[in-house]
């Protein structure tokens, strides 16, 4: 402490700090508590992003799926009309002599 206070500036001084102490204090524990909550909020976050990200990679594997089998019954029946068209050509040809 300074020289020259008196006791009264002394027990002022230390008031003082001792307010400015009990006010910090909650201060304190309230930018705590909010650092928590932004922690929390941060790894629900990441969780929510893994989850989308995992349902996204579902979805595109499972309309990959549905495509190459689409694929496979366009293609078979592209060949059951080409079958057709062949038994079925020969005919309609006979038929015009």
């Amino acid at each position: 402490m300074q020289q020259g206070q008196t006791d009264d500036e002394r027990r002022g001084s230390s008031s003082d700090e001792d307010t400015t102490a009990r006010v910090q204090l909650p201060i304190d524990q309230h930018i705590h508590s909010l650092c928590e909550q932004v922690k929390r909020m941060t790894v629900q976050r990441e969780s929510t992003t893994s989850q989308m990200h995992s349902m996204l990679d579902q979805a595109i594997d499972e309309l990959q799926f549905l495509k190459k089998q689409e694929e496979r019954s366009l293609q078979s029946h592209i060949k059951q009309i080409e079958e057709v068209r062949l038994v079925s050509l020969p005919a309609s040809l006979a038929k015009r002599r």
